[in-house]
């Protein structure tokens, strides 16, 4: 880890207890984007797609954050270096927060259903990080569906066979 300076011990620690606790696929882009941050928008683009294919699998709060994250800090780098013409740029702003709010969306899901409780839980953590509007359209409409909704994707009960032999429910 020599391309990366940490300002203290304790940070670099604190760093690697984060990485330990991630997945290897999580953990790896971690590494890879602090050491090699995008310098073309094909990179930038490369990292996009691996963040948002590690979300569909990612296991845990922190896991779901960490990515969240690195999807914005990606994003913004586009913007800051200029990877991208004026013109992309406004495009990508559209298509950015579309891929977010659909990495957010796919982190409430349980099964093929989106659970309003943790789209709401998703969208809360997003506004006490700073990247999300406590005014957004998409936050309020969270709120109001685990409001109204609660939990809606109970695991199926599952049934035994012996319990369908004697016709037991």
């Amino acid at each position: 880890m020599s391309s990366i300076v940490f300002k203290s011990s304790e940070e670099e620690e604190d760093f690697n207890a984060l990485l330990r606790r991630l997945s290897p696929g999580i953990a790896d882009l971690t590494l890879r984007m602090m050491q090699t941050p995008p310098r073309t928008w094909e990179d930038a683009k490369s990292y996009r797609d691996e963040i948002v294919e590690l979300n569909r699998i990612a296991q845990t709060d922190e896991e779901q954050g960490v990515l969240v994250f690195a999807f914005n800090a990606v994003m913004d780098q586009v913007a800051e270096r200029g990877l991208v013409d004026e013109d992309s740029l406004e495009k990508l702003r559209a298509v950015r927060e579309s891929d977010y709010k659909m990495m957010l969306t796919v982190q409430a899901l349980i099964g093929d259903r989106i659970d309003p409780d943790r789209l709401d839980y998703a969208t809360r953590r997003e506004v006490e990080a700073g990247w999300l509007a406590a005014d957004d359209d998409f936050r309020k409409l969270a709120a109001a569906g685990a409001n109204v909704l609660g939990k809606s994707a109970h695991a199926p009960k599952r049934r035994n066979w012996l319990r369908r032999l004697f016709g037991k429910s």
